[in-house]
């Protein structure tokens, strides 16, 4: 797609491009107009000159940003290229995946059924499901409330699931996913833990609740009602055309990829359309969206509801950090295969920024708090401080009582089968399932933290003599990703 110059004076010429082909299979077009670059003023002049030199040095393919402060879009731009191998630079239009910033996305289409009274929050989300059922193993179905689902502690497991277009690996339908994976490994209520099969079941609700296909209710009643005409649940590639391919640190195209999560993971939307988002749950509504919340209903969204860690809060849909270099923040990051996102609002400062970029690449986090620094000087001097603290902290260790050899059984809906672990210091860890020969993960425990191993344990578990012989490792997650 070219520029195109109009000739006809005192006519708004509106020039539209096909965004994406909507679950009906209908061809949407929509306006390019407000999805302009709008440059900063000068304060941001060094960092607008230091992003494509970080862009290049990170390794990073393009980064795609918007920022507001006090109802006012300051900065709209994109660095870098889209699509490599068709040269398409990034732009303002460009749609990005957005991986799990999909969940704040898709709690706003849930309350909306609450507020209509067609959803009880602290209900069992059992009877959401039609013919789906949940299962536990620990504690009772009926005590995972919606509620508990959408802020991670209803007691279900962490779970990963791409389904390649290049693989002969079929999605099954969510009834099935939901018997396989819908499994409660905690008490509802016991522990946070963070779950993207609890917002497949979010999806799912919305579905049934709604008589309604989660993309099409998602387009009908959020997405157009808060302007956000770039925005779609992407799940099959011929939706996409001059959108942002997702790329490995090589620089390599990962193939389309779907998930039995889609309300956790499958949005796909621009820095500018989360900037609309952004501003409608700080109460600031932009002209042409509509209120499809009440306050209320937003500020119980952005209300702590479970702790995650050291200074981080998990919400409906949102994360929180009451202290975040001096202000409370709330926030959505995202990551995956070719995706690392953040969409972060400071409420008391009516500031909104959202970064993207296509590839597995901390620099658009590092820009957003950039940007933060700039408009809150006080920020900037206490996240200087804290990344010198965190320079000096000491490395993080595996807790002696977890070093040793373990074994147990694993269930799955295939069956139930033996598993053994050595777990060594520095997060080494060797795996055996079933009769295969012991296997390694590639760093998972930095990514799902030792606390929740009992994930992968049945209460029989024992600590055994360390094996004579240990065989060629592999990657954990190849192990156990489409085993669960």
């Amino acid at each position: 797609m070219g520029n195109f110059k109009s000739t006809f004076a005192g006519i708004l010429l509106v020039i539209c491009a096909a965004a994406f082909l909507n679950c009906s299979g209908k061809t949407v077009y929509i306006s390019k107009s407000e999805y302009k670059k709008i440059l900063p003023d000068e304060r941001f002049t060094l960092l607008r000159k230091k992003i494509p030199e970080d862009i290049k040095q990170s390794g990073a393919a393009s980064l795609s940003l918007a920022v507001e402060h006090n109802g006012e879009i300051i900065w709209q731009e994109a660095f870098g290229l889209a699509n490599i191998e068709k040269s398409i630079e990034a732009a303002p239009h460009t749609m990005y995946s957005l991986a799990s910033i999909s969940k704040p996305i898709t709690a706003t289409g849930l309350m909306l059924l609450v507020e209509r009274g067609k959803i009880d929050l602290d209900g069992s989300a059992d009877k959401y499901l039609g013919s789906a059922r949940l299962t536990a193993y620990e504690g009772e179905v009926q005590n995972a409330t919606v509620k508990k689902i959408l802020n991670h502690t209803s007691g279900l497991p962490r779970h990963v699931n791409f389904f390649f277009e290049n693989e002969n690996y079929p999605l099954p339908s969510m009834e099935e996913t939901i018997r396989r994976y819908g499994i409660f490994i905690n008490e509802p209520g016991e522990m946070f833990n963070y779950s993207n099969i609890g917002y497949g079941i979010i999806d799912y609700i919305i579905t049934t609740v709604s008589n309604t296909k989660y993309p099409d209710f998602m387009q009908s009643e959020v997405f157009q009602p808060l302007g956000m005409k770039r925005t779609a649940v992407i799940t099959h590639s011929s939706q996409l055309s001059d959108d942002a391919q997702r790329y490995d640190n090589n620089m390599k195209p990962y193939p389309f990829y779907d998930f039995d999560h889609r309300g956790a993971s499958a949005i796909y939307s621009t820095a500018h359309d989360l900037l609309l988002f952004g501003m409608f749950h700080l109460k600031q509504v932009f002209p042409g969206q509509k209120n499809i919340l009440t306050d209320e209903t937003i500020d119980l969204m952005k209300k702590a509801e479970a702790n995650m860690g050291p200074n981080r809060l998990y919400g409906l849909g949102w994360m929180i950090i009451e202290k975040d270099n001096g202000y409370r923040t709330v926030y959505h990051s995202g990551s995956m295969h070719g995706v690392r996102t953040i969409l972060k609002l400071v409420p008391s400062e009516n500031i909104v920024v959202s970064v993207l970029c296509n590839n597995q690449n901390n620099i658009s986090l590092r820009t957003a708090d950039d940007i933060i620094s700039i408009l809150l000087p006080d920020f900037g001097e206490n996240r200087s401080k804290t990344e010198q603290q965190q320079k000096v902290t000491e490395k993080v260790k595996i807790p002696e009582e977890y070093i040793g050899n373990w074994t147990g059984k694993i269930k799955t809906h295939e069956g139930t089968m033996p598993i053994s672990m050595k777990i060594q210091p520095e997060f080494k860890i060797n795996v055996k399932l079933s009769e295969q020969s012991e296997q390694e993960p590639l760093g998972l425990l930095e990514q799902f933290p030792l606390k929740h191993s009992e994930e992968f344990r049945q209460p029989e578990q024992t600590v055994e003599p360390e094996p004579e012989a240990e065989p060629e490792p592999l990657g954990l997650l190849e192990q156990f990703g489409r085993a669960f």
